[in-house]
């Protein structure tokens, strides 16, 4: 999959499809339909309704199209509506057949996905920030405070609390970026 659409493929998708052209949407749509609606069907054996979160997906890219970074991932992206669109399927379905229960498998398989989804992009954020910021912030989450980080580092407390505050606020911007948080 990845390689049907490497770094400058999706770039150059992502850079068409900000410019209103259709073609590229429909080539982003041919090269991945197979891999989404492949998730799709696993989770919602109703094809009706299979078909219509496929639908969501895709006409959830061609509407965010104008804020998408190019440098992001198309596959990435994909992978995350997929899921959420999932989510509130199963989320609805236990809704409107007025259950509690929804099999163990299908609740801890999205769950997973969804975890394994968020360290993937947590771990990308990370890369993305300055050397020193990434420091401080891996430090503070290994359990030191600002004060021992100070210490450590020879650099002032204020100086490491406003590394930490960056850092923090460069991993929202990118999980907002990525649709990951709103």
């Amino acid at each position: 999959m990845k390689a049907l659409l490497n770094n400058e493929k999706n770039k150059s998708l992502m850079l068409r499809m900000k410019k209103h052209d259709h073609a590229a949407f429909r080539e982003l749509y041919d090269l991945t339909l197979p891999f989404v609606y492949s998730v799709v069907n696993d989770f919602c054996r109703q094809l009706e309704k299979a078909e219509d979160i496929v639908q969501e997906v895709y006409f959830d890219i061609w509407r965010q199209r104008y804020s998408l970074d190019e440098n992001l991932s198309l596959i990435g992206l994909l992978k995350i509506i997929t899921q959420r669109k999932l989510w509130r399927h199963i989320e609805s379905y236990k809704r409107t057949a007025m259950i509690d229960y929804v099999p163990p498998g299908i609740t801890h398989s999205c769950q997973l996905i969804e975890e394994k989804e968020n360290d993937s992009l947590l771990l990308t954020a990370l890369s993305l920030l300055p050397e020193r910021q990434k420091e401080i912030f891996l430090l503070t989450k290994s359990g030191l405070s600002a004060d021992e980080i100070s210490k450590r580092l020879k650099i002032s407390k204020r100086t490491a609390e406003n590394h930490l505050f960056r850092a923090r606020e460069n991993i929202v911007k990118y999980l907002r970026k990525t649709n990951a948080i709103f």
